[in-house]
C-alpha cells in the first residue's frame, strides 16, 4: 500500500485581467475538465475582483491594486485551501495582482506563508505597462473628467508604461523571491514563469518579459486575449501551459527533484565473530548480526535551473561500517569527502552539481547499522531542494525467510520544516504502510515536499 504525504489536490487559481471577468478562462477550463492529467492533480478555481473601464463618483472608492491583493489574501485564507499547495496563474493585470499579493506578504514579514505557493505563472502581464493607445487613453481620461465627471478606472493608470508603483513591486520581487536563496520572514524562493504573445499589440513582448530571465519566458503565437483561448489540447497555447503546470520551471536557487527513491534492504548476517574491514590505511573488526544495502536514486527535473551543490549522504553509528557499491564510486567523490571516508569508514557523501534531466545513483553496504533495539534510519532533506515525489522502500524479506517475526510494524515518520533535532523525528505520528504483494516489503510515497526530515523504524525478533 502507498501512503501519501499530500492527500489533497493542489488548487489552481486563475486570475483575470483589466475589464475582464472569470468567463475569460472558459475555453481553457473546458479543456482542463476533460484532461485527466489536470483533473488528477488540480482543482481549478477563479479569483474575481471588480474592474471596469470607467469610474464614477470618488476615485478612491474604486479598488486599487493593493486592495485587490488584500482580497486575494482573504480568498486564499478560506478553509478549503488549508494545507494545500497553490498554483497562481494570472492573465494581463491578473499577473500584477499576484505580484501585489507577494508584495503584501513580504512587506508584512510573512514570507513563510508563501511556502504553499508551488509556482506562479504570468500570461501577457504588462510588467512594464502597455503602450497600446497610451496617448489616447490619457487624453480620454482628461476629457471624461472635464465633460461628464467620469474617468477611466484607476486600475487603467497602473497599466501605463513604467508606473512607479509597479516598478517598486517588481524590485521587491527581484530581491526577495526571484533571487532568494533561503527561506526567511522577508524572502522566499518561488518559481515564476512568463508566457507572452508574439502577436500581442496590447502588451508587447518586452513588457511581458520584463524582469524575467530568458529561460523562464515562453513565446506563443497569439494575441493578447486569444493567448488564453486555445482551440484544443494539441494547440501549443494549451500544450505549453499544461507542461508548465505539470513540470514547474524550478527556481534558480532551489534544486528541482522530480523523484527521489530510497530503498533499504536489511538482512541477517553471520558477523558476530567479527568481520575485517579496511578503509584508507585503517583496518578494524566489526561485530554484527546484520547487513544492509541502501540504494538511493535522485532524478533531477528537466526543468531544474539550480546548480548549487547537492548530496546523497549517509552516516552510520560509531561501531558500524559503510562501503560504496561498487567501491570504484570512491573515485568519483570529492577529495575531502574521500578523506573523511578513509579516516572513519562510517560516512559516505556523494556531492554533485545537479544537471537538468540527469539521474544520480548511490548504493552503499552497511555493517552493524541496525542492531536490536535501534532498528531505524533517518534522512535530512536539503533546505534548498523541492521534491516532487519521494519514495521509501523497506525490504525485510531475508529476515522473514530466515524465521524472524516482526515485533513492530515498520513506521515512517515525516517532520516538515527547516531545522530538526534528530530525536524529534520519532516524536510525531507515523505514516503506516501495508505490506505489498511481496511479504516483507513495505513502501511509502510522499508528494511535494520542500524540506524536512524522514525517519523509518521497525523491530523484529526470532
Amino acid at each position: 500500500m502507498t501512503t501519501n504525504h499530500t492527500h489533497q489536490k493542489a488548487a489552481l487559481i486563475l486570475i483575470h485581467g483589466f475589464i475582464s471577468d472569470h468567463s475569460c478562462w472558459d475555453p481553457l477550463r473546458r479543456l482542463f475538465e476533460s484532461d485527466s492529467r489536470i483533473t488528477g492533480r488540480f482543482e481549478v478555481e477563479c479569483f474575481e475582483y471588480p474592474t471596469s473601464l470607467l469610474g464614477k463618483g470618488q476615485e478612491d472608492a474604486h479598488p486599487t491594486l493593493r486592495q485587490i491583493a488584500i482580497q486575494l489574501i482573504d480568498f486564499l485564507s478560506h478553509s478549503r485551501f488549508a494545507g494545500r499547495h497553490l498554483v497562481l496563474v494570472g492573465h494581463s493585470q491578473g499577473g500584477l495582482v499576484i505580484q501585489a499579493y507577494f508584495m503584501l506578504l513580504l512587506e508584512a514579514r510573512q514570507a513563510r506563508q508563501l511556502a504553499r505557493i508551488r509556482q506562479a505563472i504570468f500570461i501577457a502581464t504588462p510588467n512594464l505597462g502597455s503602450i497600446f493607445l497610451d496617448r489616447t487613453r490619457r487624453l480620454t481620461d482628461q476629457m471624461l473628467k472635464f465633460v461628464s465627471g467620469t474617468f477611466l478606472h484607476p486600475q487603467e493608470r497602473l497599466l501605463r508604461a513604467l508606473q512607479p508603483e509597479i516598478m517598486e513591486i517588481q524590485k521587491l520581487l527581484l530581491g526577495n523571491i526571484v533571487s532568494a536563496g533561503t527561506h526567511s520572514d522577508q524572502a522566499f524562493p518561488i518559481p515564476l514563469q512568463c508566457f507572452y504573445g508574439s502577436q500581442d499589440k496590447v502588451v508587447l513582448d518586452v513588457s511581458a518579459q520584463s524582469f524575467f530571465t530568458h529561460e523562464v519566458c515562453i513565446p506563443l503565437v497569439a494575441g493578447h486575449m486569444d493567448i488564453i483561448k486555445p482551440r484544443d489540447m494539441t494547440d501549443e497555447r494549451y500544450a505549453k501551459l499544461v507542461d508548465a503546470l505539470l513540470q514547474p520551471i524550478g527556481h534558480a536557487n532551489v534544486v528541482e527533484v522530480e523523484r527521489y527513491e530510497t530503498c533499504l534492504r536489511v538482512e541477517p548476517y553471520e558477523g558476530r565473530d567479527g568481520v575485517e574491514v579496511s578503509y584508507g590505511n585503517h583496518h578494524r573488526t566489526v561485530f554484527t548480526d546484520n547487513r544492509a544495502f541502501l540504494s538511493r536514486r535522485m532524478v533531477i527535473s528537466r526543468k531544474n535551473r539550480c546548480r548549487n551543490s547537492c548530496d546523497i549522504s549517509y552516516l552510520t553509528n560509531a561501531e558500524g561500517f559503510v562501503r560504496p557499491v561498487p567501491e570504484e564510486l570512491l573515485d568519483k567523490i570529492e577529495r575531502k569527502e574521500r578523506t573523511r571516508y578513509e579516516n572513519h569508514g562510517r560516512e559516505f557523501n556523494f556531492v554533485f552539481s545537479p544537471l537538468a534531466g540527469e539521474t544520480y545513483d548511490v548504493t552503499i553496504e552497511i555493517l552493524r547499522g541496525f542492531e536490536a533495539g535501534d532498528r531505524r534510519i533517518h534522512f535530512h532533506l536539503g533546505a534548498c531542494s523541492y521534491h516532487q515525489i519521494l519514495t521509501y522502500t523497506l525490504d525485510l524479506t531475508a529476515y522473514l525467510q530466515a524465521g524472524y517475526r516482526l515485533t513492530q510494524l515498520p513506521r515512517l515518520y515525516f517532520e516538515e520544516g527547516e531545522t530538526h533535532r534528530c530525536e524529534q523525528i520519532w516524536q510525531g505520528p507515523s505514516l503506516d504502510a501495508m505490506p505489498s504483494d511481496q511479504e516483507g516489503l513495505w513502501r511509502w510515497e510522499l508528494h511535494d515536499v520542500r524540506e524536512g526530515a524522514v525517519g523509518l523504524a521497525w523491530d523484529l525478533d526470532r
